[in-house]
């Protein structure tokens, strides 16, 4: 199904064209019985509709009109001129305005408008025993409180009507019977508080309905006022009245609409669209059409090209109105945030719920985790950074992570490299000795990357990363001087640091991701690998190094020939890695250039950089792209060496919205308890929004995917992993576990873990892709790039459980405790200024927690439900007196 666009021609009092986007009926006229058609429209394949309330974007804007049902008219973006009876206005982005039951109005847009309408149907229209309203955000300014209040109940509608189930009905008519209330009893007009009803309002409406179908055959006034049971003279005075235009004017303009149609969109002589639209005679239509268009006909349709297509068009239900322009539709849907955020029960519920029945006494083997292996920081003069040394310390506490992993420590801005007049290395290890020490100070050991490339020894000036150059040397000089500036590296640690310190360290050469990139050759950087490789073993033969920093999504598009080739010239070479690295940020790339995606990868200039590679629909892509590397490897007879995902995310964007957003602890939970056997460990990408050098915006939550921001707040995501690491401290065995939960206890049964989450993925058509401002940053509805799959309901019957007295501890995740970012947005999304405020956020932003005394008896079951909202994360612990 499909939303057709169409060019919406002007009336003769506005010269300028704008583009319309609405449901196709017959083109140009479908407004005036839109209402009938739409509930038509979804009913199809069992669809449920709406009765009640429709929504309609981009309205007719090219026939004055009114229609049977109550009209709120919201603009979404631009401006529109709304003339009435009576009242002249001008709306902009955010304003609406109600229009009454067959209140004749004329709407004149700029381009690049867009509007929402919702359609209040007659019968609830008249349910509501509500009188004639007056409310336009535009004179009712001092009610800001009652038009926020109507925006809400519009936008709640909205969204229930894009994802609507029998089991909201009630739902929607609480918000719809609201809104109504808010208008009776704050907009209504005084003394009238009856019914709104128009005197021959139903005739008026079989008037303009026989008009729209039967535009093209021979018809007089005359005609049309006998088959309605009205007078010639009392037609013509009721028309003008309510359509403000004359019936002849009114019937000549549907008429040039439906030629402008054809003569645009259609192969059709002149003389025949004449004929067909109702004109006597060419020479009639052809002066109508310059008086009213300012142009002939053939003119008309020269300046567009000529370009024409069958009118072919399809219905299309209104759940997936916002299709057309999710961006722009969420100045209306943030409105809706705070309501559902607050109200998680209120919506759509899973028809099936999750049963666990089993027995305390099951052993599915013990339970290993290892998210808190390695956490990766971005750059690595970022260390130095207070903000950043402080937020480590912290995740060092409650987290334990073992490793730092880091980029750019041989980079230019490191000041290692230098060169003589005459082209002899020497070498500074000042700021490389201050980041050691920094590790090292926090209780952490260094994963230390060989890389980036000096530019003095790089074999081209390939520049993604400000001034870092990614490539590798190629040339044997250079290759000679790389060697010499890895040897001297490791000569330099083991002095300083100590044998017995480095060779606890990890190391690795720069990640062979690029080679997919087409930054660097597989045979460049197989030399530049085999280099380093030698240099660590030369100096420390037992040091643990990591191979190869491939791409799981480029394994899965390009097959497995890359991984395989180098494979076979380190086994040729017997330059082996000790554990194997890959990376995976769950991206589709068969959609982007890759050179644009590399490019991309990093913050640009203008902050508004679009996401460098889609995101893919496959929730479960980090298991199955684990298994593709784990069979080659198992193909080399390499099954034992360890596995790890050293770089790891939802995404590869750096400004992806939802980086900020509860989602991120369902995703993080999801994913380390599915795939924790299959691996050694899991490495998020990265700590905080500090993965590059500068941060470019204004906005606290600009789409980051740190855990923490960049003033050290913690995200939803970071107490997803302080939750593992609470899970793992119990060293427990597993009992049950299955998509959503996972339940562990110890030996001896008297303390019980217990792991439950909703995950929601991408929905593909609604995600934002695109960069958004600093404003949009602050106002739109990031839930809305999710799957919307409602609560999810669990049932737990836990048996054999030891008698005697328990203390419950429930700690939970949600958009209401955990998420600073949906806590920020709830404050109004304000700019933090000073230290308190930023710990003001951060204290208060923390996960929720629950304390409930239990008593099992001596048959030893327990028994509970619970209800989680989507993306929400529930850790509970229960333990024995």
């Amino acid at each position: 199904m499909k939303i057709a666009f169409r060019q919406v021609v002007g009336v003769n009092f506005q010269t300028r064209f704008r583009v319309c986007r609405g449901i196709s009926l017959d083109e140009g006229f479908q407004n005036l019985y839109w209402w009938q058609y739409r509930k038509q429209s979804l009913r199809y394949e069992g669809g449920i509709s709406l009765e009640e309330i429709c929504f309609e974007p981009d309205c007719n804007t090219s026939i004055p009109h009114f229609h049977s049902e109550m009209e709120i008219l919201y603009v979404l973006s631009g401006r529109i001129a709304i003339i009435g009876s009576g009242y002249n206005y001008v709306l902009e982005a955010e304003d609406f305005i109600v229009l009454n039951p067959y209140e004749h109005h004329e709407l004149y847009a700029e381009a690049g408008c867009h509007t929402l309408s919702g359609y209040i149907s007659a019968d609830v229209f008249r349910q509501s025993g509500i009188g004639r309203v007056f409310c336009c955000s535009k004179s009712a300014a001092e009610r800001t409180d009652y038009l926020n209040l109507i925006r809400t109940r519009l936008a709640m509608l909205l969204k229930y009507d894009t994802n609507y189930s029998d089991s909201q009905r009630l739902y929607v008519l609480s918000q719809l019977f609201g809104l109504l209330a808010i208008l009776k009893a704050q907009f209504e007009i005084s003394g009238d508080g009856s019914p709104l009803v128009y005197k021959d309002a139903d005739r008026m409406q079989e008037v303009l309905t026989y008009l729209s179908v039967h535009f093209s055959e021979s018809i007089t006034m005359k005609d049309v006022a006998e088959r309605v049971y009205l007078s010639k003279s009392h037609l013509s005075r009721e028309f003008q009245k309510y359509m403000g235009i004359s019936f002849s004017d009114y019937l000549r303009k549907i008429r040039l609409n439906r030629v402008a149609y054809l003569l645009a969109h259609s192969g059709e002589s002149i003389t025949d669209i004449a004929l067909s639209c109702g004109f006597s005679n060419v020479n009639t239509m052809i002066l109508n059409f310059r008086e009213e268009y300012k142009e002939t006909p053939g003119t008309y349709r020269k300046n567009r090209n000529g370009k024409f297509k069958e009118n072919s068009f399809e219905l299309k239900p209104s759940r997936e109105i916002t299709a057309f322009n999710i961006r722009t539709c969420m100045s209306l849907l943030k409105y809706a945030a705070a309501e559902e955020a607050a109200r998680p029960l209120d919506k759509k519920q899973q028809k099936k719920s999750v049963v666990i029945h089993t027995s305390l006494l099951e052993n599915r083997g013990k339970l290993s985790l290892c998210h808190n292996d390695t956490i990766n920081i971005g750059w690595a003069d970022s260390l130095l950074n207070s903000t950043l040394q402080e937020v480590i310390m912290r995740t060092n506490k409650e987290v334990g992570f073992r490793y730092i992993r880091f980029h750019g420590i041989l980079d230019d801005s490191m000041d290692v490299y230098h060169e003589y007049a005459d082209g002899r290395p020497w070498f500074s290890f000042t700021y490389l000795d201050m980041v050691m020490d920094e590790i090292l100070d926090l209780g952490l050991k260094p994963f230390f990357e060989f890389g980036y490339t000096p530019y003095k020894l790089a074999s081209g000036n390939k520049n993604v990363f400000g001034t870092s150059c990614i490539n590798v040397p190629n040339t044997p000089e250079n290759l000679a001087k790389w060697e010499l500036l890895a040897d001297s590296v490791m000569k330099h640690l083991l002095e300083r640091f100590g044998y017995e310190e480095v060779r606890q360290w990890r190391f690795s050469a720069i990640n062979g991701v690029y080679i997919s990139y087409g930054v660097f050759s597989a045979k460049e950087y197989l030399a530049c690998y085999e280099r380093t490789y030698r240099s660590v073993r030369r100096f420390l033969p037992e040091a643990q190094f990591f191979g190869f920093g491939l791409d799981t999504g480029f394994l899965s598009l390009d097959g497995t020939e890359l991984l395989e080739r180098l494979l076979d010239h380190c086994i040729r070479q017997d330059c082996m890695p000790d554990a194997f690295g890959f990376q995976c940020f769950g991206c589709d790339y068969s959609k982007v250039s890759r050179a644009r995606t590399e490019d991309s990868i990093s913050v640009n200039e203008s902050g508004m950089a679009d996401e460098p590679a889609s995101v893919s629909s496959d929730p479960d892509i980090l298991k199955h792209e684990i298994a593709l590397c784990k069979e080659v490897l198992k193909k080399y007879g390499l099954k034992a060496v360890p596995l790890y995902v050293t770089e790891w995310n939802s995404t590869i964007w750096q400004n992806d919205p939802g980086n900020d957003t509860c989602f991120k602890a369902a995703f993080i939970m999801k994913n380390v308890l599915e795939n924790c056997g299959d691996i050694s460990g899991i490495a998020y990408t990265h700590l905080t929004d500090h993965s590059e050098r500068r941060v470019i915006h204004s906005s606290l939550y600009h789409g980051g995917y740190g855990m923490f921001t960049y003033n050290g707040i913690a995200k939803a995501g970071y107490y997803a992993s302080q939750f593992l690491s609470m899970l793992a401290q119990e060293k427990g065995v597993v009992v049950e576990n299955g998509e959503g939960y996972l339940i562990t206890r110890s030996q001896d049964c008297k303390r019980i873990q217990i792991v439950l989450y909703h995950y929601c993925h991408y929905d593909m058509e609604n995600r934002i892709s695109h960069g958004i401002s600093v404003e949009e940053q602050r106002t739109v509805d990031r839930y809305y790039g999710f799957e919307r799959k409602g609560t999810k309901s669990f049932h737990l019957h836990l048996e054999n459980m030891p008698e005697g007295t328990y203390l419950k501890r429930s700690f939970s995740i949600s958009r209401e405790h955990g998420s600073s970012y949906d806590l920020w947005m709830s404050q109004g999304a304000p700019d933090l200024r000073g230290k308190q405020q930023i710990n003001y956020l951060s204290n208060v932003s923390t996960f929720h927690i629950y304390y409930e005394p239990l008593y099992i008896t001596q048959e030893g079951e327990w028994i509970a439900s619970t209800v989680l909202d989507e993306h929400e994360v529930r850790l509970i612990l229960i333990e024995k007196k």
